[in-house]
């Protein structure tokens, strides 16, 4: 039968094969293969086009995801998963968040409604309006050492000064 010219040789020539099972060990090659469904434990694709395809599992090394925004966990561009370990975050707009957490955050210009600091290591600065901090009990210093180099000032009023060294044009 299997010189028969349906067969040719081993090549099935008909139109039509209604097959249960199919055990192939090489390629398996059609224009259009129909059915209810594929199980593949590996495959090779060059073009995939589909209308649907729902996947429970994806593990890509590499890929171009060119529509993957409009997924559920991307909502049109926002992310909607609850962790996302990621190196580098490049944004030129806003990024919002209750609390965002780190071990060093760069700022060129920061403007806030508030901000509650505990300690402040600062070599250099411009501080406006720190004379309004409860050290300097606007404009007196609340502190009990203050180590100055250089003091210009007009007038000096204490009830006692200590100092190895005290120069000026007058005292009384």
């Amino acid at each position: 039968i299997v010189n028969a010219p349906l067969f040719n040789g081993g090549n099935f020539n008909g139109s039509v094969a209604n097959l249960t099972t199919v055990n192939a060990s090489g390629v398996i090659t059609g224009t259009t293969v129909n059915g209810t469904n594929a199980n593949f434990t590996n495959g090779n694709f060059a073009s995939l086009t589909t209308g649907a395809l729902s996947l429970t599992d994806v593990n890509a090394a590499n890929g171009d995801f060119t529509n993957i925004v409009n997924a559920p966990l991307f909502n049109g561009g926002n992310f909607n998963g609850s962790v996302a370990n990621l190196t580098t975050v490049n944004a030129s707009g806003v990024i919002t968040g209750a609390q965002i957490n780190g071990t060093n955050a760069e700022f060129t210009n920061l403007t806030t409604g508030s901000l509650n600091l505990t300690d402040i290591n600062a070599a250099n600065g411009d501080f406006t309006n720190i004379v309004n901090a409860p050290l300097f009990n606007g404009g007196n210093f609340n502190g009990s050492v203050a180590n100055l180099t250089t003091v210009n000032t007009t007038t000096v009023s204490s009830s006692l000064v200590t100092s190895t060294t005290v120069n000026g044009t007058n005292a009384n």
